[in-house]
Order: structure tokens, then sequence, then C-alpha cells
């Protein structure tokens, strides 16, 4: 089973100490990917009790055979993020169980084929200082936006996409379905990034389900004829599960809402 979920800002465990509760069978291959501002690590002074949320979140991953994946959001250290090698399996592990899915790459998670691109711009900068809580990396670069669109370029499938922001295209959407919605977001440079992604995803993946957080919001968008083909999560506190052989089936996958 592979299950979503939105910005946890350090406060990992809550949500896997919910797995019980939520039917997570132990005996399965299981996946959590979480849509970014993960929030470890953060600071260096705060660098033990970080340590020991991993080692807690490690323990209980391992317990339930669930591995967590996840993309950056605009609230990360990239400093410290970025100083963690990738691995050889495309990501980086805070913990064998924890990894971050750098921008613009592609994962076979339980069968199904993951895009991953983190970033977006934090709207409180005015009152954040650079390089303490908001950092210049938290918006994409040249060499990451072109490696996502040689990424999608050379993808013979892609079953869902993860990312922090939305694309442009899904920004309109939500401005029209979520009334308390800042269209001040639609200037996030990341949402236009994606906007080019999303084009080519709908002409070449019109099946694949977009997943997204940043915007504190549990809304599903199902296809709209004659505007998408995709369907896009906009996932915050709430778990969604997806059983990967729905994937596989025809139809698409059953997304089901668990409540934390």
């Amino acid at each position: 089973m592979i299950y979503f979920t939105g910005d946890v800002h350090g406060d990992v465990l809550p949500r896997i100490y919910n797995f019980r509760r939520l039917g997570v069978e132990r005996d399965e291959s299981n996946a959590l990917i979480v849509t970014g501002d993960f929030g470890i690590p953060w600071s260096p002074y705060s660098h033990s009790k970080e340590q020991r949320i991993l080692d807690a979140a490690e323990k209980h991953l391992n317990l339930y055979n669930v591995i967590l994946y996840y993309v950056d959001g605009n609230h990360e250290n990239f400093d410290m993020l970025y100083a963690i090698p990738v691995e050889a399996d495309g990501t980086r592990h805070l913990r064998p169980r924890i990894r971050h899915m750098p921008r613009g790459t592609l994962h076979k998670i339980n069968g199904c084929d993951v895009f991953a691109f983190g970033g977006a711009k934090s709207t409180d900068r005015g009152m954040e200082e650079l390089g303490r809580s908001y950092w210049i990396q938290e918006l994409p670069n040249y060499s990451e936006s072109q490696q996502g669109i040689d990424t999608l370029n050379a993808a013979k499938n892609i079953d869902f996409v993860i990312s922090h922001a939305a694309p442009s295209g899904a920004l309109a959407m939500m401005s029209a379905a979520v009334h308390s919605f800042d269209p001040a977001r639609l200037g996030d440079p990341t949402a236009k990034v994606l906007e080019t992604f999303r084009l080519i995803i709908e002409g070449r993946f019109p099946h694949a389900h977009w997943f997204f957080g940043h915007y504190h919001k549990n809304v599903k968008y199902p296809p709209i004829k004659w505007i998408t083909n995709l369907t896009y999560v906009c996932v915050y506190e709430e778990i969604y599960a997806i059983n990967e052989q729905d994937v596989f089936d025809k139809g698409g996958p059953k997304i089901d809402i668990l409540h934390c």
C-alpha cells in the first residue's frame, strides 16, 4: 500500500503513530510519501532532539514495514539537507527508512513510477531571515528544472507526481474552489516550473495522479473534461491510501481518505 500525507514541519511522529489505527498491514511492503515541509533537519541547535525524533520514527516505520519518502518544501534547512549525500537509489537517507527525493528525479516505489519535484516560495519572507528561517534554495534553479524536463521526456511511465507546490493550472482550479485561497500564490516561480511539467505529463501520462501540499488544505480535484486529464490531490493533515494493484488495473487507482 502507498500512503500520502502533507506538511509535517518536523512533527512526523503523530502521523506514523497512527499506523495501527489506520490498518497498515505489517506483512505488506508499504510506503508513506510526504509532500514537503518535512522540517528535519532544521537547526544545528536542536540536533539531538531531531535525532531522537528520527530514531523513534525509524523504529516505528520498521515495525510496520514502511519506507517514508518525501520531497522538500520551502520550510527546510537546505544547507543541512543538501549536505547529506545522495545514495545509489537516488535519494538522501536521513535514516534507512526515511528518504528525501531530490528535485526532478523518478523513483520506483512499490512497483509504481513516482516523479518528484519539491520546492516552493515562502509567503512569509518579509518576516523571516535568509539562511536562518528560509533559504534561497527553496526555489528551483535552472539545472533542477531542466533535469525535471529531461526526466519526464525520457520516462516510460508516470503513475504519481509528488510536489510541494502545485502547477499554475491546478492553482487556478483551487482559487475557484477554495474560498480562502490566496491568489498571490499564482506568482510562485515554482508553480510556473511545475506547469511546464504538467503540460508534458498531460500529453504523455494522462492517467497520473498529482499529490501536493503547501496550501494546508485537504481537497481532491478530479479530471475536468476538456481542461485536464489528471487527478490532483492537495493534502495536509489527512492520510490518503492507494492500493498499488489498483494502479495497474484499468480505470485508475481508487483513493481512500484515512482520517487521522
